[in-house]
C-alpha cells in the first residue's frame, strides 16, 4: 500500500516508451521513459534530476564466492 508516512520509492513511466540507451561504450547515457521518481517521497527526477538527495546509502553485504 501507499500511504501517508510510510516509507516508499516510487517510479513513474510508460513501459511501451522505456528504453535503456546506455552501450558498453557509453555506459552513463540516460534510460527514456521515465516521467518521474520519488524517494523516500521525495521527488528526485521530473524528466530530470530535481537535486533532492533525500536517500541513504545502505550497507554494503560481504560477496561470498560460490564452489
Amino acid at each position: 500500500r501507499i500511504r501517508e508516512g510510510f516509507v516508499a520509492d516510487l517510479v513513474l513511466f510508460d513501459p511501451a516508451a522505456v528504453i535503456d540507451r546506455s552501450t558498453f561504450a557509453e555506459p552513463f547515457r540516460e534510460a527514456v521513459g521515465v516521467r518521474k521518481v520519488w524517494v523516500n517521497g521525495e521527488l528526485v527526477w521530473d524528466s530530470r534530476p530535481t537535486g533532492a538527495l533525500p536517500g541513504r546509502k545502505l550497507p554494503s553485504l560481504p560477496v561470498h564466492s560460490v564452489r
